[in-house]
């Protein structure tokens, strides 16, 4: 429930007590933010030039910030992801 009256990014406007909620997988799967492929996984995607490019953890929230401690589960993960993720 939001506390007070307020305008998102995006210009809707929230009014005090209205309910809020999005839809993770929903978000991971939109065509207009990721293009036509955006049920494939292509980890590629996120690689410029051999190189890992972070998005907006509030665009992808698979690399969300709201975890304690999640640069360092990046930090320890990296290593696999690459393993796992290297030939594709």
């Amino acid at each position: 429930m939001a506390d007070e009256d307020d305008v998102l990014p995006n210009g809707y406007r929230v009014i005090k007590g209205d309910g809020m909620n999005y839809m993770t997988y929903a978000m991971g799967r939109m065509t207009y933010l990721w293009g036509e492929d955006a049920e494939d996984f292509r980890p590629e995607r996120w690689l410029v030039n051999g190189v890992f490019q972070q998005e907006s953890p509030y665009k992808f929230v698979s690399f969300n910030v709201s975890i304690i401690g999640s640069h360092i589960l990046r930090e320890d993960l990296d290593p696999t992801i690459n393993q796992i993720t290297g030939p594709y």
